[in-house]
């Protein structure tokens, strides 16, 4: 049974638990008939909510079956959040009504939600086109490429390599490190998306230079090494998906399809887009509709490809690309997150400065702060507070005090009759541009220091900072490789000779450092120590009875090992042991069966493979943490976040790091404060360079190289200052009662004209 509108309305705004008051920004959305959309969501704003009301609106009012909804998200939780969303929301709505819940026309399991690429790899698996590679087989496979190539060592192909090593260098900067193995592979990787999901022509673009001929032969041997294992990278896998559309072979996939939600719009690529427009032009032939829903001023990721502008000129662009189409735009600007002063300081920050206003959705609203939402039990009235120190020392020392004080006694401060206090240290966020422990120079930086400062308190608080280190120097992950190592290879004879200076650097230490803990004899000793243990798996004879078996997996040994190891077997440091054993898995769906067993018969080959397999790629920094083991941050632990990994959540106090690394106004570090045009490099480098090689129309960008980076960092500011809900502290170097050093920051008020203007912000000096 369908609704009229005015009853969909009342029902639904009791099923979901949201205003759908007259005036409310989420009733503006609903209309009958349907318009297509394009909604500017600002943070905290509701935008989960907005995209599972329209879900509902589609079933219940434009009488739509649950198959006719495709919905894409930028991430796989805030897919599972969405789909969580709609199913209560329908569930709910069915009883209000009085509908049954066993419909098929209900069946909430044929609602189509997912990241694109989730989509597209679920259409195309009767296609068997091939299986997606994971992160960790594309890194290695784009390393294997650079073998080959005779680009990656210096024993190789010089010319080429020298070739490719200047084209980097204009390309990403010469900075310390970029002849490094590690280095090379991760910004031929960045090439290879921009090529991919700008859709290059690299044919015409290796013309240009023996630069380009190099790199663009690397990335061929990339592209044949993974056909020839039949694998899929997610840029091949979008083309084949769209191309499969265009050659109408997802007839059946596409044919129910009346309603598209698209969340995360402003970091769509031009491949990505060029799958919505088939997919809106089939919905517009259909008498359908569609949603775009982003925000401009959240835009982060155009080092993955990202293009803001298409979200910015996306009711333009749809028209000019003959859709019969014409969006709506509405706003959605009611923060029912934070609190007045931080939503204030928020668009007073975001208004700041002059020529960022140009780069965003012309009219774009203010947010207004809820006059109703979840307080604090404290006071909603905590103004945006600074807390700047002269160096770094003293600087760690404000903030563990802070901090210590916020989850002790209270924090006392002039005008707030309560003290501020928090029970759980995961309810504190502290969230910066890098949370790297160390700096390239391997000095101490604010989150190492902040780390010893909370756990030398007198009541120990940990810091949970899963990017502040490389896996590889992980101290547990260290131990573990280490041990793994000295047992199946006990005097190293059987390591490959031709591994890169640094990754055997790297493995040496492992070794080192896995011999130091087995000289401490760590529990438990009985009924067999470690020591023995490791022995035992050298002589290849069982400490028990039996026989030593013929094949063992390596990822039971390293299980064995964390006996020894107790750290790893629990919160946070799980994730490091987790992502050793997903490492695995990948050698194994990779190289079959027997990738990543020892066996007996063949222990002087299949060691020698699980060097290459396993350890190696860990060492060259080819394998990282997984972004699905970091869903789930501990309570337990204040979470040292950057601001990426933050977007999309909230907090009830963040500590955002405005400056810890500026002292000076020195080039090396203005990048990340205050750009220069001298030394802008990727990815504004690679969008001027590449994009008239499209084979697309890519967003016209009136926009210099320099006032992109400009506003990418206004934007990476706004994000993080939007995440906390009820108490925002900014920190940097500076004057405990001035504020910021003289050091051009957009962060700290400054206008691209070189004009401060700190004090308009607001900020109490604490």
């Amino acid at each position: 049974m369908k609704l009229n509108l005015d009853d969909f309305v009342e029902s639904a705004s009791e099923a979901l638990g949201i205003d759908l008051g007259h005036d409310s920004p989420h009733r503006q959305l609903l209309s009958d008939p349907p318009r297509n959309l394009h909604i500017v969501a600002g943070p905290g704003t509701g935008k989960t909510s907005a995209l599972a009301l329209l879900t509902l609106k589609a079933i219940f009012v434009d009488g739509y079956p649950t198959e006719s909804i495709v919905a894409t998200t930028f991430t796989r939780k805030a897919a599972r959040e969405l789909a969580s969303r709609i199913t209560i929301g329908l569930r709910n709505l069915l009883k209000i009504t009085d509908q049954p819940v066993d419909a098929p026309r209900f069946d909430v399991s044929r609602i189509r939600i997912g990241t694109i690429d989730q989509l597209c790899e679920n259409a195309l698996v009767d296609r068997q086109l091939g299986v997606l590679a994971d992160q960790i087989v594309q890194n290695g496979t784009m390393t294997t490429a650079s073998f080959k190539t005779g680009i990656a060592t210096r024993n190789g192909d010089l010319e080429s390599r020298q070739a490719t090593l200047d084209e980097l260098a204009r390309l990403f900067g010469k900075r310390r490190g970029f002849e490094r193995l590690s280095t090379i592979r991760e910004n031929l990787a960045r090439m290879r998306e921009r090529i991919g999901h700008d859709q290059i022509d690299l044919v015409r673009w290796s013309d240009t230079g023996p630069g380009p001929f190099a790199i663009a032969n690397v990335i061929a041997a990339y592209e044949d090494q993974l056909e020839s294992d039949g694998r899929l990278d997610f840029i091949n896998l979008e083309r084949n998906f769209r191309d499969e559309l265009t050659e109408g072979s997802l007839t059946d996939w596409l044919g129910p399809v009346r309603v598209l939600l698209v969340d995360e719009y402003q970091d769509t690529n031009a491949l990505q887009e060029s799958i919505y427009l088939i997919m809106a032009a089939h919905v517009a032939d259909n008498g359908g509709w569609i949603a775009l829903v982003g925000d401009d001023d959240q835009s982060l990721f155009r080092f993955r490809g990202a293009t803001v502008e298409l979200f910015v000129e996306a009711p333009t662009r749809f028209r000019q690309a003959d859709l019969k189409i014409d969006f709506t735009t509405l706003p959605l600007n009611l923060n029912r997150r934070s609190s007045r002063p931080i939503v204030d300081f928020a668009n007073r920050y975001a208004g700041l400065d002059d020529d960022y206003q140009a780069a965003r959705v012309q009219g774009k609203h203010d947010l207004v702060a809820a006059t109703t939402r979840e307080g604090w039990e404290v006071s909603d009235d905590i103004p945006v507070m600074g807390v700047f120190r002269p160096d770094l020392e003293e600087l760690a020392d404000a903030v563990s005090s802070l901090i210590a004080e916020i989850l002790g006694p209270g924090l006392a401060l002039p005008g707030i009759q309560k003290p501020i206090a928090q029970e759980q240290p995961g309810d504190i966020a502290v969230i910066g541009y890098s949370t790297q422990r160390r700096s390239s120079t391997n000095k101490s930086r604010i989150y190492e220091l902040l780390e010893a400062r909370l756990a030398g308190l007198q009541s120990p608080v940990d810091l949970f900072n899963p990017r502040g280190v490389q896996l590889y120097d992980v101290s547990s992950v260290k131990r573990i490789l280490g041990l793994a190592l000295l047992c199946l290879d006990g005097e190293a004879s059987l390591a490959p000779s031709a591994i890169e200076s640094e990754a055997r650097s790297r493995i040496e230490e492992w070794r080192a450092v896995a011999e130091e803990f087995l000289a401490s004899a760590p529990d438990p000793n009985t009924p067999h120590g470690l020591s023995q243990f490791v022995s035992a798996w050298q002589a290849r004879k069982p400490q028990g009875t039996g026989q030593w078996p013929r094949t063992f997996p390596l990822m039971e040994l390293l299980h064995e090992l964390s006996i020894w190891l107790p750290e790893t077997r629990r919160d946070p440091e799980l994730i490091y042991l987790e992502a050793l054993t997903r490492t695995l898995a990948s050698v194994s769906t990779f190289y079959g069966v027997f990738g990543g067993l020892v066996q007996r018969d063949r222990w002087e080959t299949s060691i020698p493979q699980l060097y290459h397999r396993f350890f190696i790629p860990i060492a060259r920094g080819e394998v990282d943490l997984d972004e699905d083991v970091l869903e789930s941050l501990p309570l337990n632990a204040v979470n040292a976040l950057t601001v990426h990994q933050a977007k999309g959540l909230e907090f009830p106090i963040c500590l955002v790091d405005v400056g810890s690394d500026f002292r000076t106004n020195h080039a090396s570090q203005a990048f990340w404060r205050f750009p220069r045009a001298e030394r802008t490099f990727a990815p504004y480098t690679l969008e001027d360079e590449l994009r008239e090689f499209s084979s697309v129309r890519v967003a016209d960008t009136q926009r210099s190289a320099l006032n992109r980076a400009f506003d990418d960092i206004v934007r990476r500011s706004y994000v993080a200052y939007t995440r906390a809900q009820h108490m925002l502290i900014l920190f940097g170097l500076g004057d405990p009662d001035e504020g910021p050093h003289n050091v051009k920051n957009m962060s700290t008020g400054w206008k691209r004209d070189s004009t401060n203007h700190w004090a308009s912000l607001g900020v109490t000096l604490i």
